[in-house]
């Protein structure tokens, strides 16, 4: 009879379960946040944004040492994230990004500084030799630094 009992009351609560579900989810529910997800990648796209535009002002794209995770490090954003928002936003990867900021402050350097070695430019902008630089600049340009200053003068 006990068995009979508690296999009656099992079947119950089992056919009630989800109106028994539904009153415990209220209770241990989690609140909505403030903001949705859309605003909060918003406003975080936003704040990459400045923190970016800020770090090219400072020429931090000059430190030879950057990578793309000590860049996301600094910014206060992951690696994955960072190297997404770079690819939808710049066409390009890290890499091939930072070579092209450098490669635009070597045009405006070389037009200012008529006097500055090839070797001096490269090291100033964060090459390790002025040879991969040199290289980074004729893939962008076409021309040789030596070639463009060349061309400037004329």
């Amino acid at each position: 009879i006990l068995t009979g009992l508690f296999y009656s009351f099992f079947l119950i609560k089992y056919i009630n379960y989800p109106q028994t579900f539904n009153i415990l989810e209220n209770f241990i529910s989690i609140p909505e946040k403030e903001s949705s997800t859309t605003e909060k990648q918003f406003f975080d796209f936003e704040k990459l944004i400045v923190q970016i535009d800020r770090w090219i002002l400072e020429k931090k794209y000059c430190n030879p040492q950057i990578t793309i995770t000590s860049l996301a490090g600094e910014l206060g954003t992951n690696r994955t994230y960072l190297s997404s928002h770079i690819n939808k936003h710049k066409n390009q990867n890290f890499n091939a990004w930072v070579n092209s900021l450098r490669v635009e402050d070597a045009k405006n350097i070389l037009s200012e500084d008529r006097d500055i070695s090839i070797s001096e430019l490269a090291q100033k902008l964060g090459y390790n030799d002025h040879s991969t630089f040199s290289r980074q600049f004729k893939l962008q340009t076409g021309l040789s630094p030596l070639e463009w200053r060349k061309r400037l003068e004329s």
